[in-house]
Parts: structure tokens; sequence; C-alpha cells
């Protein structure tokens, strides 16, 4: 059996004082590019030591079905990020926690509704803008990758065999897959971001200063689970 149900796709928004316009395709519509001040509650950027940040032991933790650590793989993804970025010479993100929130209600809400978009069917979430605004989250502009993929370290195209799905037994090449661990599950992610040209434009964009990430376990029972994951930038 051969999973290749990995999807991934990203948005782009660009945000003036209470008006947003959520775009489709970023590559027609850039990202704001106002000059003017940021407003109260900005978070700064990261230092330029971030870019040398040691990597947190606890992201060898493995990813336990039910007990997903949000706060361990927004950590993770922004490390991982910072060092994609600064590899090439772009500024290292910071954390903001409000844009990780709005990252995780939306990654959630993918997950219990079974839908896989930028737009959302829940009423004042519909769009990235909706979402920032309720959770009070200021930004100048912003944008969102989002993609999933499995809890258990099956990449694309790789044959598995099923032993026991109640008990999440699955093997490959005659070995037992293991769950990934917040460090892979958050390198793969990125990876998977890198190679697309719209979500490595928005990973790699130096007018984003503030990232949050947000994930969430959604039921598939043919891969013991997927973790579906949302990345928000803002300026």
């Amino acid at each position: 059996m051969t999973h290749t149900g990995i999807r991934s796709a990203l948005t782009l928004l660009s945000v003036l004082l209470v008006s947003a316009c959520a775009q489709n395709k970023p590559t027609q519509t850039p990202p704001n590019q106002t000059s003017a001040p940021a407003p109260a509650g900005f978070v700064k950027p990261a230092p330029a030591a971030a870019c040398g940040a040691a990597l947190d032991a606890r992201f060898d933790r493995p990813v336990v079905r039910g007990a997903f650590d949000n706060a361990l793989f927004d950590a993770a993804v922004l490390h991982f990020t910072n060092q994609t970025r600064c590899a090439k010479g772009i500024a290292a993100l910071s954390a903001d926690p409000g844009l990780g929130q709005t990252a995780r209600i939306h990654s959630a809400d993918m997950a219990s509704r079974r839908f896989f978009s930028h737009t959302s069917p829940v009423r004042g979430r519909e769009t990235l803008g909706d979402r920032l605004s309720s959770g009070g989250v200021q930004v100048r502009g912003a944008a969102e990758n989002i993609a999933t993929r499995p809890r258990l370290q099956i990449g694309a195209n790789q044959p598995f065999f099923i032993e026991d799905a109640q008990a999440c037994r699955f093997k490959s090449q005659g070995r037992m897959v293991q769950p990934h661990s917040y460090k892979s599950l958050a390198q793969t992610f990125v990876a998977q971001w890198e190679s697309s040209a719209g979500h490595r434009k928005n990973l790699l964009n130096p007018r984003y200063t503030r990232l949050g990430t947000g994930g969430a376990e959604q039921a598939n029972p043919k891969v013991c689970g997927d973790i579906v994951a949302t990345q928000n930038f803002a300026s």
C-alpha cells in the first residue's frame, strides 16, 4: 500500500488597517509594502544571534498520538525556518504567540471539519485577515502556508504495509515505521514548503519579521493519523 496524499498550499494576504484582501496567487499581488510605523504590540525582529541558535534537545521527542505538543512544534518550525533563512542571508524571524494561536486554530478547524484550504467554513474565520483580526493580531502584511503529512515517518510514494492499524503497527522495507520526532516533523514541513516556489517566497520573504506555527492531529486510519500544519508570517 502506498500513501501519496501529502498536500500543501499557500495563500498571501495584504492588510491595510481594517481592510483585507486574500489572494490565491501571491505572485500576482505582493505583500503590503507600506512604510507606516508598526502599531503598538508588534513583536520586535529576532536578534542576529537567532541565526546561530542551538538545537533544542526537546525536539527529539516523538510525536505521540493524542498528545500533540503545539508549543514544541511551533519552536521547532521556527528553528528550521530561521536556519533556512539565515543560510541565504535573510534575517531570522521572531516567535509571535498571536500568530501561533491563529495558526493552531486554523489547523484545528481543518482537522476537525475535514477541509484543506486557506478559506475556512467557520464564521468569523473565513480568511486569514478574519482570523488575524479575531485573534487581535496586528499586521501590516501577512502570509500563510499550510500542509499535511502523516504522523509516522512515511514519505511520499514510500511503500508500506499495515500489520495492525489499531495499534499503529506499519512496516516499510522490513522495518517498523516510527513516529516523527518534532525535529524530523518540522524539518519535513519546512523542506516541503521550501520545495514549492510560492511557499518558498513566503518562507524567505525578508519583509516578514514574525512567525507562528500550529498543528493539529487529523484522523487517517490508512497511516495512523496525519498532522495538519499552518504557518503564519507577518510584518
